[in-house]
């Protein structure tokens, strides 16, 4: 069976978003180490950067699948699975020894997610708006 380059690109995309949730997820799920908590704040960051690279990467796999015509659907449905999925991994370290759900991680993660949907918006839409005016 030959794949097209669309398949390819889809698949490829898939993958890479399988293997960064599997990674997210078990770093997120793992038990805490007592006094291995760094300097305040820090972890926020952490959070932050973690769900805009998973912005970036559910967005490319979003905008393969080459269903929606308008840019703002997938910018949506990415900043909601992603805010979704953050909400679902800070309630499963409640029963994580050495961790415990924060609502600051949650707010962390969501605007790590809404950060690369903007992100992605101004640089598509700076392209579409390049190419209209040029036609």
């Amino acid at each position: 069976m030959k794949l097209n380059n669309f398949k390819k690109r889809f698949l490829k995309n898939s993958l890479i978003l399988l293997l960064y949730l599997i990674f997210l997820t078990i770093s997120s799920l793992s038990p805490g180490v007592p006094g291995k908590n760094g300097p305040p704040g820090v972890d926020k960051i952490f959070h932050f950067l973690s769900y805009l690279i998973l912005g970036f990467i559910l967005l490319k796999t979003l905008f393969s699948l080459g269903t929606a015509k308008k840019i703002w659907y997938n910018l949506l449905i990415s900043i909601l699975l992603c805010t979704f999925y953050g909400i679902l991994m800070e309630f499963f370290q409640g029963f994580i020894p050495g961790r415990s759900p924060e609502a600051a991680d949650a707010a962390a993660n969501f605007l790590g997610s809404t950060a690369a949907s903007f992100l992605v918006y101004f640089l598509k839409g700076s392209k579409k708006d390049e190419q209209t005016r040029k036609d």
